[in-house]
């Protein structure tokens, strides 16, 4: 009788240690895929952070062609193409802004 006690004491321990390292392994995972996520999201927003970079320069560069080089000779229709480029960059750009910054805020980055 003794040893059937001592063996049902014995298999309540094996899984409760069982059960504590399961755990133990998932909260491992967890912060493992946690950290991968926000890595993951570190680097989405990085990758925009350069884009709005590119397009702010060319946004300033276009500009700049328009009003001082050569672009103060191109024809209406040509200066159009140059004032719609700049102002679709600047409402990506914008964009841009608020999906780092939403991302960021939702992360807590």
């Amino acid at each position: 009788m003794r040893q059937v006690l001592n063996s049902e004491k014995a298999k309540e321990v094996c899984n409760a240690a069982a059960l504590g390292f399961a755990n133990a392994a998932a909260e491992v995972l967890a912060n493992k895929t946690e950290e991968s996520q926000s890595s993951k999201i570190s680097k989405f927003i990085q990758e925009l952070e350069k884009e709005n970079l590119q397009r702010i320069k060319r946004i300033k560069e276009d500009t700049e062609y328009l009003t001082e080089g050569q672009g103060t000779y191109l024809f209406p229709s040509e200066k159009k193409i140059f004032t719609d480029s700049i102002e679709s960059d600047k409402s990506l750009l914008k964009i841009n802004q608020d999906r780092i910054r939403k991302l960021k805020k939702k992360h807590n980055l």
